[in-house]
């Protein structure tokens, strides 16, 4: 499954690993990891294929990588699916 390579990857994550997602940043008031999850799949049926019998191995994810200390999670359905407005093609 998908999200196998994810869980191979953090549960190997050392000193040696050039990202560590428990060394959280500071970023004014917020603390954030270097790392974050993009979870838009998560749900979708018609692109990635999801069923409900996937919600277990979802969980077990999550849980994952917030026990890693990964704290951002992008879910959004889509990015960029308007067309430019023609105004700003003009502008160009």
């Amino acid at each position: 499954m998908r999200v196998q390579s994810l869980f191979s990857f953090l549960s190997r994550a050392t000193d040696r690993t050039a990202v560590k997602p428990n060394e959280q940043k500071q970023i004014g008031p917020l603390k954030v990891s270097p790392m974050g999850l993009g979870t838009w799949a998560w749900g979708n049926q018609l692109l990635w294929g999801y069923d409900k019998s996937m919600d277990q191995e979802l969980q077990q994810l999550f849980n994952l990588v917030v026990s890693k200390g990964i704290n951002i999670f992008d879910t959004a359905d889509s990015y960029g699916t308007d067309l430019i407005p023609s105004s700003t093609l003009q502008s160009a």
